[in-house]
């Protein structure tokens, strides 16, 4: 009975097409001929595969290197920006001797309560710009803070930056631009489900944030996702 030389289908008698690929039957198809078109096709669809899986990994690696990249270009000029402000440099410093002092404190004498802590939701959100809140906050912070601060907010923004703080709380930054340095930055509790949530944002997708307002940092304001 004669096979197809394209694709090795056993085709019936009479047959002139093959059903299968359309290629045109050969009247006599020896088994040996049609073992050799079945190895030759199989290398053919072997060497396809082969193929498909060097492009992956190429597009891969050109993907980590640009991405590499761009985190160079931010690192080179967030070194830029901070020698031309080093006073910059002096706060975060007493910023992160202050955050470990506060949390040794709390271990030493704080204590935690044995009692649940308890939550009231918040009866209305405030919804604002990621920039326009930035702005204010960059203008007046005093007047910033009474208006917003400890008050339950609704931020609508750009994602910039998606994180952990020296303390390995997750966090997300959303800015009014991607070309934005400062912004609103948002603190997530640190479970699994949050960090699954996170791990799934990508830096320049739109997303709103929500949480208690406190106050502004290093130009950064903060909010706490409850």
């Amino acid at each position: 009975m004669p096979f197809c030389s394209n694709c090795g289908k056993e085709a019936g008698k009479g047959i002139t097409f093959c059903p299968e690929c359309g290629q045109r039957i050969k009247e006599e198809f020896t088994p040996e001929e049609r073992q050799k078109y079945i190895e030759e096709l199989k290398a053919s669809m072997d060497e396809k595969k082969r193929a498909g899986k060097e492009l992956k990994e190429k597009q891969k690696g050109e993907e980590e290197e640009r991405k590499e990249q761009e985190a160079e270009v931010r690192r080179r000029q967030a070194e830029k920006w901070l020698k031309k402000r080093p006073w910059v440099a002096v706060i975060i410093l007493l910023v992160i001797i202050e955050a470990f002092t506060g949390f040794f404190w709390n271990i030493m004498f704080g204590g935690s309560s044995s009692e649940p802590a308890t939550y009231t939701p918040p009866q209305e959100f405030i919804e604002i710009d990621a920039g326009q809140l930035y702005q204010e906050y960059k203008s007046n912070e005093i007047a910033a803070d009474l208006k917003y601060k400890d008050r339950f907010l609704k931020v609508h923004g750009i994602v910039q930056n998606i994180g952990e703080d020296i303390m390995g709380v997750p966090y997300v930054v959303i800015v009014e631009d991607e070309d934005d340095w400062w912004g609103v930055q948002c603190m997530y509790p640190d479970t699994d489900a949050y960090r699954e949530l996170l791990a799934k944002v990508n830096p320049g997708q739109e997303m709103t944030v929500t949480g208690k307002c406190k106050g502004s940092i290093l130009m950064t304001v903060l909010l706490e996702h409850e």
